[in-house]
């Protein structure tokens, strides 16, 4: 069964967040390509910050998420 997960928060004390980028997406996902199963991951997405007020974003890194075993 393919899925997303959706998690988003506030980073409040850091230098980002003092400067307006205080929120993250963190977006996971099960549909996943053939090589990445085969490399351990049951799940992949990315990590985004900034305003969700003014609906601005940036990609800061892959997430990848390794089934156990692996």
């Amino acid at each position: 069964m393919d899925g997303v997960m959706f998690i988003m928060g506030k980073f409040k004390q850091d230098l980002c967040g003092l400067q307006g980028q205080a929120d993250f997406c963190l977006y996971l996902t099960s549909l996943i390509t053939e090589a990445d199963f085969h490399a351990g991951y049951w799940l992949t997405g990315t990590l985004q910050r900034g305003c969700k007020r003014r609906n601005q974003w940036d990609l800061t890194h892959y997430a990848m998420v390794r089934r156990r075993g692996y």
